[in-house]
């Protein structure tokens, strides 16, 4: 009977650890190498992610504060902080992938560049260093205003920005890069009259701001109630805005006299945070 019960034993425990031996360690996520067709697909910021997966992978700890915090809200990703990038090991698989994508991100990248960097003011400047500080003056010379119709933007928000426009104009990006675009808008009301606003868009959000013009017939403005001229100056992302405020002269020598009451200078910085007063 003892020899019966000591046979059931050792089985029951060679069971059990045939059992415990026989299930795969498991990750919560497991890792899926995506198609041409599906990398083809993603973004550049979304292939830099699936790049640095593999080696999130190994444990590997990123000298990126951005690709860190990402990872270490993955259940799968256990750091090591004793892991190398020299000394990480890869099968060719896995090298082939890493290179797969960092060539698609490389020429995604490439491709936004030249998209978003030559149509914009800034890079403009740099082939034209004369051009800043950019004022109505030279927005409105003939030489100036062929140089910026190679920059006229043309996107599904145009259709928001047209609408402060009466007869035409140019509308063109200052920034190349960043989270908030900032445009001008540079437009002729009546044929005559030349109108400047700032353009600041957050996300599907615009708001304008008026660069130069006056505010003579707006919201009851006028030579008796007073009224603004308002001009500006950009320097890169420096940005001055001068108003000069006017009332109706009765001592003038004519019926349109118009007497200085003040001048006010407003300043702004234009970060990738949104304008910043100065």
């Amino acid at each position: 009977m003892q020899k019966v019960l000591l046979l059931i034993f050792i089985w029951f425990f060679w069971f059990c650890k045939g059992q415990t031996e026989s299930k795969p360690e498991t990750s919560v996520a497991t890792f899926k190498y995506l198609s041409d067709k599906e990398l083809q697909s993603k973004s550049a910021e979304e292939l830099r992610f699936l790049r640095n997966e593999v080696y999130a992978r190994k444990g590997y700890v990123f000298k990126s504060n951005e690709l860190n915090a990402y990872f270490k809200n993955k259940a799968w990703y256990k750091e090591d902080s004793n892991k190398d990038i020299n000394t990480l090991k890869f099968t060719n698989q896995e090298s082939n992938y890493i290179n797969k994508i960092r060539y698609l991100e490389e020429n995604k990248n490439k491709k936004n560049e030249t998209d978003t960097s030559t149509k914009c003011l800034n890079y403009l400047v740099k082939k034209k260093s004369n051009f800043y500080p950019l004022n109505q003056k030279k927005l409105d010379s003939d030489e100036n205003y062929e140089t910026l119709k190679q920059l006229d933007y043309e996107s599904e928000s145009r259709t928001e920005i047209e609408k402060i426009m009466f007869d035409g104009g140019l509308v063109f990006d200052i920034n190349c890069l960043g989270n908030i675009k900032y445009k001008i808008v540079s437009y002729y009301k009546n044929l005559k009259n030349h109108f400047v606003q700032l353009a600041i868009i957050n996300n599907t959000k615009i708001e304008f701001m008026r660069l130069y013009g006056s505010t003579m017939g707006e919201d009851g403005d006028s030579l008796v109630d007073g009224y603004h001229d308002i001009d500006f100056k950009l320097d890169h992302d420096n940005l001055e805005i001068y108003k000069t405020y006017y009332i109706f002269d009765p001592d003038g020598d004519s019926p349109f006299a118009k007497k200085l009451v003040r001048k006010e200078t407003e300043k702004y910085k234009l970060t990738d945070q949104g304008l910043v007063e100065q």
